[in-house]
């Protein structure tokens, strides 16, 4: 029984050697077959290098259709290419990727499994400029697997020179729990600068999300034209939160001295981080009439608005610097906030 015993546990052993012996060639062997992969990759993404080169110098390469194929490489050789050369150099690398092909493949790349690669054949359609890139960056904002492609693709267009379909963009955002990232901001930032009045039709549509509505409105200050301030000063009083901070955040950009009453309002408000915002605001519009408020802001319960009212009265100016100084002098939350951004700006 014993030597039955000795005999199993043998035998239970000589199968885990065997099997530990599997798994170690097994990882030898992928990492070697990896390694071959990089320096096979590595190959191709040089040779894609030296034809564009090439091209750049007027001398076409017939290599390049078959190297374009590789559709992976291809995207990221044109997109790291792009932050390296500009002008007159990188239109002649772009039309030798046209002319050999590389269309089609970075189509085929934007329907790949793997994200990343999805992002790249995007990227990299908004440089070719052709029609079958628009087309194929219009897809991709409908059919778009999450809302990061979906944003990339609408942005693609827009440095194509086309608008991207906001209704569709908006959407996708929507479908994914109402996340916007902040790629979004991006998206909206020319529609606000060119046609405003686009984002104002979206803004009375209550059902979208309020991080949208809230990006609208900030895009909308963030362009620079005073004949938005009614138009923004309309959500001062929204009920959500995001948007009447997105409502100073905007008037504070804008540096529209009208804004004045909504600001003061906003020193008032039940949410710490609108104070706070709304302190931000006035710094940056120096309004020098709310010194006061600013100062009893100093005496906060919440810290973000107490530094916030610091470092607006700091950017005021020398009288609003003053009380600033005055307070710092106090032996209070207030007077550690003073003192901290009275430190900070000397220092910078």
């Amino acid at each position: 029984m014993e030597g039955k015993l000795l005999g199993l546990l043998w035998t239970i052993s000589l199968v885990m050697a065997a099997g530990s012996l599997l798994m170690m060639t097994g990882l030898i062997t992928g990492r070697a077959l990896d390694a071959r992969r990089s320096v096979r990759r590595a190959r191709i993404a040089q040779a894609i290098e030296a034809a564009l080169l090439g091209a750049m110098d007027g001398t076409p390469s017939a290599s390049l259709p078959g190297l374009v194929r590789h559709r992976r490489i291809a995207a990221r050789s044109i997109l790291e290419m792009s932050t390296l050369i500009r002008g007159a150099d990188f239109d002649a690398a772009l039309k030798a990727m046209k002319d050999a092909g590389a269309e089609a493949g970075l189509i085929r790349l934007t329907g790949s499994r793997n994200g990343e690669d999805r992002l790249a054949g995007i990227e990299a359609l908004g440089l070719l400029a052709t029609p079958g890139a628009k087309k194929a960056l219009r897809d991709m904002i409908m059919h778009g697997r999450t809302p990061r492609e979906t944003i990339a693709a609408a942005r693609a267009l827009q440095l194509l020179g086309e608008d991207p379909p906001l209704d569709q963009v908006l959407a996708a955002l929507e479908a994914a729990a109402g996340l916007a990232p902040m790629e979004l901001a991006a998206v909206l930032a020319p529609i606000a600068r060119d046609n405003p009045q686009v984002l104002s039709g979206y803004l009375a549509r209550t059902s979208l999300p309020p991080a949208i509505r809230a990006l609208m409105i900030i895009a909308l200050g963030e362009a620079g034209s005073y004949a938005m301030a009614p138009l923004i000063a309309v959500y001062a009083d929204d009920p959500e939160p995001r948007i009447r901070s997105a409502v100073l955040h905007a008037l504070g950009s804008l540096g529209h001295p009208d804004a004045r009453p909504f600001i003061e309002a906003g020193l008032d408000d039940p949410d710490a981080d609108i104070r706070a915002e709304a302190a931000r605001a006035a710094g940056r519009i120096a309004l020098g009439a709310l010194t006061p408020k600013l100062v009893a802001a100093l005496a906060d319960q919440e810290w973000v608005v107490r530094f916030a009212a610091a470092d607006a009265l700091h950017n005021i100016g020398p009288e609003a610097r003053d009380a600033l100084q005055a307070a710092a002098n106090e032996q209070s939350p207030a007077g550690r906030a003073a003192a901290m951004i009275i430190a900070e700006r000397s220092a910078a």
